[in-house]
């Protein structure tokens, strides 16, 4: 039986190697939207992904928000 992908599936690294990559995309130098960090993880479902943006933002690694709306994640330094 093949497992379902789930957001503890994806490191906190790779999440947060997206969210850097996506980061001022829209002429905005510090956040990350949702859609551009979905983008960035293609090898992943786009509702995991939300959930593992959701557990970062929940451990107070990311600010932002993963509601589904724009997100503007920026990564705590």
């Amino acid at each position: 039986m093949e497992k379902k992908v789930q957001a503890k599936h994806i490191t906190d690294e790779r999440c947060l190697r997206a969210v850097r990559a996506a980061r001022g995309r829209h002429g905005v130098a510090d956040w990350s939207s949702l859609w551009d960090i979905q983008e960035e993880m293609t090898e992943y479902p786009a509702k995991v992904v939300q959930a593992k943006l959701a557990s970062l933002l929940k451990r107070k690694i990311l600010t932002g928000c993963a509601c589904g709306c724009r997100g503007d994640f920026e990564e705590i330094k």
